[in-house]
């Protein structure tokens, strides 16, 4: 009989463990712990202002935002063009960010010395994002956690342990986030309308001389045309290895607190118009064997490497098409050479 009893319990047993499971099932996804949760909660790219200091030497960074519009520009402390590369790589960093609570607002009520404990009390840097005026989030931070790899952080009023590296990639000079590329701000949508260049040739000290000029326009659905020095058709394949050429034009080192060492003004060797999303100029001076840049709606002089420019004027000067015809070969029908008199026409057809 003993068995039999067993087997009634386990049956019991059994039924009571389907009933609770179906009742309450077990959480197969559990949440993140009550001790950690998300840094942001909404995407940084839906700010409209960044600010960020990486330590108290360095001066405070201030970056606008219309993420909409693709337009980032570096506001403080120099004004230029924001990479949005270099953004996307700080930007990565934090969306998506965890942090462990370490001290919650009532424990630093209760014993305010936390504060100096962690380096809270006067935050060696800081990163903050602005959704609008009254919208805002603000991390500080202050000494390293218990590990190496982490660091304290006020944010929301309490102080938690999160990555060390949330402060190490905010270790960027103005330049650091200034866009290197020359035209990046024309290149949305990836078309350029025209583009210009202007040489001056035969003049004396980089002044005078003749100025000769070649350009290529956009006409919608037939690719582009050179328009000077007078019309002509394009070779299409050169036009793009051209104006890639345009675009890989970059920075090499900014010049904006050394234009004074550059000698007297001298008159530019190249001008570049570019036309894509508005209109951008920039004057190229020869100078110690290379070149100095100057941007007019950026406003800002650099130097940049003398082989891009080289490459850029020789295809300038190959981009005339070469082919008679511009036929695809699915459109021609009919083909009749005429070797003129004495000679049979010859006529080939589909």
């Amino acid at each position: 009989m003993g068995w039999k009893v067993n087997l009634s319990l386990l049956v019991v047993v059994a039924g009571m463990g389907s009933y609770l499971y179906l009742k309450d099932p077990p959480d197969l996804n559990p949440g993140p712990s009550v001790l950690q949760e998300q840094l942001f909660t909404r995407s940084i790219w839906e700010a409209r202002e960044i600010r960020f200091q990486y330590s108290k030497e360095r001066a405070p960074i201030r970056i606008s935002l219309n993420s909409r519009a693709g337009e980032f520009r570096l506001e403080d402390p120099v004004a230029d063009v924001a990479s949005f590369a270099m953004l996307k790589s700080v930007f990565d960093a934090y969306e998506g960010a965890m942090m462990l609570v370490a001290h919650s607002a009532e424990d630093i009520e209760a014993d305010p010395e936390i504060l100096e404990r962690t380096g809270l009390l006067d935050p060696v840097g800081s990163f903050e994002v602005r959704y609008s005026v009254d919208d805002r989030e603000l991390v500080e931070f202050g000494k390293l956690g218990f590990r190496d790899d982490e660091i304290y952080a006020r944010v929301r009023g309490r102080i938690h342990r999160v990555a060390l590296a949330l402060h190490r990639v905010l270790e960027k000079s103005p330049d650091d986030l200034r866009e290197p590329r020359l035209f990046a701000e024309l290149d949305i949508g990836d078309v350029f309308t025209s583009v210009r260049l202007e040489e001056r040739v035969n003049g004396v000290n980089g002044v005078d001389g003749e100025i000769t000029a070649s350009a290529i326009g956009l006409d919608r659905g037939r690719g582009y045309r050179i328009m000077e020095p007078a019309p002509r058709r394009a070779n299409q394949e050169r036009v793009a290895i051209y104006i890639n050429e345009v675009r890989s034009l970059s920075i090499g080192r900014y010049l904006s607190g050394a234009v004074q060492q550059l000698g007297p003004e001298r008159a530019w060797k190249y001008r570049l118009e570019v036309v894509g999303r508005g209109t951008e100029v920039l004057e190229l001076t020869e100078a110690q064997g290379g070149y100095v840049g100057y941007l007019r709606r950026r406003n800002i002089k650099f130097e940049l490497d003398p082989l891009t420019v080289d490459r850029l004027v020789q295809w300038s000067s190959l981009l005339r098409a070469t082919h008679l015809l511009t036929l695809r070969e699915r459109d021609i029908h009919r083909v009749e050479l005429d070797a003129g008199v004495g000679h049979r026409p010859v006529v080939l057809e589909r």
